[in-house]
């Protein structure tokens, strides 16, 4: 064991309570001490705990143990190095009932059959309030109907599953923990299980309301998360039934490897007969003279996809040159009311200056500058489902991927509490 850890661990051990405190003055009204002896004991209480906890804080960065264990498993929790052919393991967060549709529509033009199966791993999230222990359990189910969000939510899914001739594999969790540290446990399950996608609903519902807790614990996934991370903005997207099901989705590229990963996702959902995709690339002039190794890497990954649909009448390319961010909003704008579902890359690590300069319109960052432009009121009223995408991306660099443009971070991921009792 490091030393770092045998002196974390100690300095936890010594921490004193509240019910510690209790004793001290049971036993002084007992008069089993005297003043004095109850006066030292108080004082040397309050001095370890006040020292005890700024080095617990100070030294306790699970995190660490995140990337440590991510280093040797990175290439395989991207969607780009998950085969098209074969299982498909997807990590859905769940807040609300308001956010099964949505989910269970993604799922579904994920084009899941017996040869394309895919296992969801649905976590339902709760808040917990006070100062219970944290649990990340399995959901368990009771022999009577139950009529709680849980149950219902659980419920749906397990129909889904059945209706899907067992194409979709369900595994049902429920975690109860501080939003401050909920990310914590999600992102260790994605480890353990090698997940390469995880979906997150946005933090503003369908009818504005906003909830600054789904916020934070939005933007902690994508700063720690081992793997890719979607934020679903879900606006009317549903499935009535996999026989009558039906989906327009756009995917917008500009290259990247959150755009790769968009891409990634489209070439399976290609596969699925009632699904259309097409695919905007949108090409800027001073983009020619970026990475090199990025440009071959998204003309790669692009010549494959158009190469596998050569045939497919559902899949549609269109290349577009751009100038500047006002050709950019007017080509996204062509897209309106022509699609159900919008997925775009966050694009976050790229220095072009016509995102720069649509930067200033950026209200909700952790969505890029496209997915922003794309959820906004400007197109389509602000009511078309978007998925924004955003690769792997630990440490350091996760750090500069969650700082406004002003150079000056809007969100802590400093802070943290004790570790989970992670049940799995």
């Amino acid at each position: 064991m490091r030393v770092r850890n045998v002196l974390l661990l100690g300095l936890i051990l010594n921490l004193k309570g509240a019910l510690k405190f209790m004793y001290f003055i049971r036993f002084f009204m007992k008069q089993r001490i005297d003043g004095q002896s109850f006066a030292l004991l108080a004082l040397t209480h309050v001095a370890i705990t006040g020292i005890a906890t700024p080095l617990i804080e100070h030294l306790y960065k699970p995190h660490l143990r995140l990337e440590m264990s991510l280093s040797a498993k990175l290439s395989t929790m991207s969607l780009q190095s998950t085969p098209s052919i074969g299982e498909l393991r997807i990590l859905s967060c769940i807040h609300s009932e308001d956010d099964v549709h949505g989910i269970i529509t993604l799922l579904e033009t994920s084009n899941p059959t017996p040869v394309t199966t895919i296992c969801a791993y649905v976590i339902h999230l709760i808040e917990l309030a006070g100062r219970a222990t944290p649990l990340l359990a399995p959901y368990e189910v009771s022999k009577k109907v139950g009529n709680s969000s849980t149950d219902r939510i659980m419920r749906a899914f397990t129909n889904y599953s059945k209706a899907s001739d067992e194409s979709v594999a369900i595994q049902r969790f429920t975690s109860i923990a501080p939003y401050k540290t909920m990310h914590e446990s999600i992102c260790r399950v994605a480890l353990l299980k090698h997940v390469p996608l995880i979906i997150v609903p946005f933090h503003k519902s369908q009818i504005g309301e906003i909830n600054a807790n789904f916020r934070y614990f939005n933007v902690q996934m994508q700063a720690y998360a081992p793997c890719t991370v979607g934020i679903l903005v879900q606006k009317g997207l549903s499935c009535v039934s996999c026989v009558q099901f039906s989906c327009n989705i756009a995917v917008l590229f500009i290259g990247g490897a959150d755009d790769r990963e968009a891409l990634a996702l489209a070439a399976r959902m290609s596969g699925h007969p009632r699904v259309k995709i097409t695919v905007m690339r949108l090409i800027l002039r001073e983009n020619q003279h970026e990475n090199e190794l990025d440009h071959q890497l998204d003309d790669k990954w692009l010549k494959q996809f158009k190469a596998e649909n050569e045939t497919n009448v559902s899949v549609q390319c269109l290349d577009v040159l751009v100038n500047d961010s006002l050709e950019i909003f007017n080509r996204i704008r062509s897209l309106e009311n022509n699609y159900d579902l919008v997925i775009v890359g966050k694009r976050q690590g790229t220095d072009l200056s016509v995102e720069r300069n649509m930067a200033s319109w950026l209200e909700y960052p952790e969505l890029g500058v496209i997915g922003d432009m794309v959820v906004s009121k400007d197109f389509c009223g602000g009511q078309v489902s978007v998925l924004v995408l955003q690769h792997c991306m630990v440490g350091a660099a996760s750090k500069s991927r969650s700082t406004n443009r002003s150079g000056r971070s809007r969100y802590s991921f400093s802070s943290f509490s004790s570790p989970f009792n992670c049940k799995i």
